[in-house]
């Protein structure tokens, strides 16, 4: 006896789409900001080599095999918790990272190089809390679609 594809429905069509353009958000950011960091303090290969992922992330976004991964993990009854802790311990990586930069201030304030560092790490630490944000919303919301009234 075959089995047939069965074709379910997604049922987090929102999260999955969210999920989707948060990472891309963040992971642009680093590419392309933490590349522009490295050239200004002078490693021009790391730089060069952030550029070329960053370059490789829009293309991997664009490509058609990445969407349709999207679109089977939206029929996954994992996908929330999968998304929800990846997005908890980005920030957690990025948040911890900026305190320890704001511990030391002023000191870190006098160099332009840590100052940079600074600002890199602050905005990822700020997307990836919007990303959370953003991605507790889209899951409210498909669940919220999918319950009974």
């Amino acid at each position: 006896m075959r089995s047939q594809p069965d074709m379910q429905v997604a049922r987090y069509p929102r999260l999955a789409r969210m999920s989707r353009l948060s990472m891309f958000l963040l992971l642009l950011w680093a590419s392309l900001a933490g590349a522009v960091v490295e050239l200004l303090q002078g490693r021009i290969i790391g730089g060069l080599f952030l550029l070329v992922c960053g370059l490789l992330i829009v293309a991997a976004m664009k490509a058609k095999r990445i969407a349709s991964h999207f679109d089977s993990e939206s029929r996954s009854a994992s996908l929330p918790a999968r998304v929800l802790i990846a997005n908890v311990l980005v920030f957690l990586l990025s948040a911890v990272l900026t305190t320890v930069y704001l511990d030391e201030l002023p000191l870190y304030m006098m160099s332009p190089d840590s100052q940079r560092t600074f600002i890199l790490l602050g905005i990822s630490a700020l997307l990836a809390a919007g990303g959370l944000v953003a991605n507790l919303v889209a899951l409210r919301r498909d669940r919220a679609e999918r319950s009974p009234r």
